[in-house]
């Protein structure tokens, strides 16, 4: 007999990419870019300069290492964190609290594709 539970979820939620935005922005996101080796693949806001996002992380990572599973820096109110999802980055600065981190990483992964 086989549990009916394991077939589907308990609880599924639909969401779109507008309301993950809108709850990030409420953590204090200001800025996000994921890029891989070769481009920017996506920034918020949708028409924000990312380039010295893209700069910081990669510098970030060459001297610190990994960032598994994420890696927070933070100076002042400003906090950037940065973590990778296959062959991506996504880098994200704002101000947010750190007992947010995981939320903001959460909630941006479902953003990356």
């Amino acid at each position: 007999m086989q549990d009916s539970l394991s077939e589907r979820p308990v609880i599924e939620v639909s969401i779109e990419d507008s309301d993950i935005l809108e709850a990030l922005k409420k953590l204090g996101v200001k800025r996000m870019a994921v890029f891989d080796s070769e481009s920017i693949t996506y920034a918020y806001p949708e028409k924000a300069d990312v380039a010295d996002l893209r700069s910081f992380a990669s510098s970030a990572l060459a001297i610190i290492g990994a960032a598994e599973p994420w890696l927070a820096l933070k100076q002042g109110s400003r906090a950037v964190i940065i973590y990778k999802v296959s062959e991506k980055t996504v880098v994200i600065e704002g101000e947010f609290n750190p007992a947010d981190y995981d939320a903001v990483v959460m909630l941006s992964r479902l953003l990356v594709k």
